[in-house]
């Protein structure tokens, strides 16, 4: 998503920060860095808009708001945001437990067929609209 450069640092905001800001908090931490001192996290909401027949449509970054603007759409739209939920938070699991949490120490931690499976299951070379589209018969979004 972005980088923050300074003083010599660099930073990634990409969905890990979004995801999993504790890892963020945890590295400072580790340090013994307050990382408030640096950066300040906001939730932000709404956190994406989708359209509908040219109306947009505000997501919360409440799941019960969201369920409630899958259902007005109806039972085909809420039930693929019920799988695109699933789909989304098993690849978060994966990408936890298989990547971030991993230590990766040379060529062979990575490149095995374990590993190299569940990269392969992140499906990291397709989009997320492409993805979406796939799901949902009536939204479109943009953030």
């Amino acid at each position: 998503m972005d980088t923050i450069q300074a003083d010599g640092f660099k930073f990634d905001t990409g969905p890990t920060i979004v995801m999993m800001p504790d890892i963020y908090k945890k590295s400072f931490a580790d340090t013994g860095v307050n990382y408030e001192d640096y950066f300040t996290m906001i939730r932000v909401n709404p956190f994406m808009d989708v359209w509908t027949d040219g109306e947009k449509i505000p997501l919360s970054s409440d799941l019960a708001d969201i369920a409630k603007v899958f259902e007005a759409q109806g039972e085909t739209e809420m039930l693929g945001f019920l799988k695109y939920l699933t789909d989304i938070y098993g690849k978060y699991i994966n990408a936890k437990n298989n990547f971030i949490y991993q230590s990766f120490r040379g060529p062979r931690d990575f490149f095995n067929l374990k590993t190299l499976w569940h990269a392969y299951q992140l499906k990291t070379f397709s989009s997320s609209y492409a993805a979406i589209k796939k799901i949902f018969q009536v939204l479109t979004y943009s953030i």
